[in-house]
């Protein structure tokens, strides 16, 4: 035990010591290989197409959706955005799409998966085919973002996203 004390001990003063160090810098170094290319894991984008015939008289239509994991629901965040006449995609809710909410979960019955849910009033579903982005990033990027107006339509993120590449 002694032997253990008085190694850690001697290992903080050299570290301390040479922490101290002052010099000149010397010149930079050449720029080492670019690393691949990839995705990012804390950022996921699945489409669901949402089909006028799906909403029946309930106003309400679910979808399997893969990216939705159970790390994304222990820390993570689900956006979901609807694309509306005009081809732009507008979060939920929006005055550009009758989709007035949308929910998500994580089930393991009978399948384990990715569950997304949309909303619309009973009364008024939409008429035509809807298309729907939805978004998973991790709690980790959704702190980098500053301006979190970038999250209210899919365009503005995507446009974050493409800066910080």
């Amino acid at each position: 035990m002694k032997k253990t004390s008085l190694l850690f001990v001697l290992m903080a003063f050299v570290a301390a010591s040479l922490s101290g160090c002052k010099g000149d810098d010397g010149p930079a170094g050449q720029r080492g290989p670019a690393g691949p290319q990839g995705g990012d894991a804390n950022f996921q984008v699945a489409i669901i197409n949402i089909a006028a015939g799906d909403w029946g008289t309930g106003g309400y239509v679910e979808y399997p959706c893969s990216i939705i994991t159970p790390a994304v629901m222990d820390s993570g965040l689900v956006i979901c955005y609807i694309q509306d006449d005009f081809g732009y995609y507008d979060g939920i809710p929006s005055a550009y799409h009758e989709i007035t909410g949308f929910g998500y979960v994580y089930a393991t019955n009978p399948t384990p998966g990715g569950i997304v849910g949309f909303e619309t009033t009973p009364a008024s579903p939409p008429t035509g085919d809807r298309q729907a982005k939805v978004v998973t990033m991790s709690a980790s990027f959704l702190r980098q973002i500053e301006d979190r107006s970038v999250l209210q339509s899919y365009e503005s993120l995507m446009r974050y996203v493409q800066t910080r590449k």
